[in-house]
């Protein structure tokens, strides 16, 4: 057994039957802990068994192993979502949702209030692309919930389609790139919270840019201004 099956010479996989194992699917995998969850008469929070999957990155036995973790912490029976997101590490999502938010509404002074409360940098990074990912599914996919390819509590469900319909698919898009590439570029001499502050400017700024996906997200930007200007004045002009 190997998880490096490249790795293997010609000689030897020549003489041996191959058998692939995948991840399983996040849905799947909740569910799965959920029951391991019940039968234990374990209680937990909204968004801990999504919080527990993505720790054990698709894997039923480090998924196990992680969930074993938080339960020999827990206080009693219960596994709260704070708790959780301190003992794996992970950014809250309510300091997510600052930040998506703040992109929203291109609000600057909000952003980058944010970013002075980040202790971790390069840990806040890859939590933002994770965030990002799940919003480019929910805005290019109508039923991307209901299909398991985004999961979440009904009401976190509800402030992700919001982002996702306020950003618009091409910002949301560029974003991630731009993310992604300062994930990559922060193994450089350069500080990892300057990397997190230059990519926070140019989430801002997709005018700052001129390729293919700043200028769509500049047009996107454009059309929903109008659009948001237009139902104001139907509003307003009487019947």
């Amino acid at each position: 057994a190997t998880t490096e099956p490249e790795k293997v010479i010609g000689t030897i996989r020549s003489r041996t039957h191959h058998y692939p194992f995948r991840l399983v699917p996040s849905r799947t995998l909740e569910d799965y802990l959920a029951k391991v969850c019940e039968s234990e008469t374990i209680t937990v929070e909204p968004g801990v068994l999504a919080a527990v999957v993505r720790a054990g990155a698709g894997s039923v036995r480090d998924s196990l192993s992680v969930l074993d973790q938080l339960i020999g912490g827990a206080e009693g029976q219960h596994l709260s979502y704070e708790r959780t997101v301190q003992l794996l590490g992970f950014t809250p999502a309510a300091l997510l949702d600052d930040i998506v938010d703040a992109i929203a509404d291109s609000d600057g002074a909000a952003l980058f209030g944010v970013v002075d409360s980040v202790i971790d940098p390069e840990r806040f990074m890859k939590d933002l692309l994770e965030r990002f990912r799940d919003l480019v599914i929910v805005a290019a996919v109508e039923d991307a919930f209901e299909n398991g390819l985004v999961g979440g509590s009904d009401d976190q469900r509800s402030r992700l389609q919001s982002q996702a319909d306020r950003i618009g698919l091409a910002a949301l898009t560029r974003g991630t790139e731009l993310v992604a590439t300062a994930i990559a570029d922060m193994k450089g001499p350069t500080p990892p919270r300057l990397h997190l502050e230059l990519v926070s400017a140019k989430l801002l700024l997709p005018g700052a840019h001129d390729d293919e996906l700043s200028l769509a997200a500049r047009l996107d930007r454009i059309e929903r201004r109008m659009s948001i200007a237009g139902a104001a004045e139907a509003t307003e002009t009487p019947a």
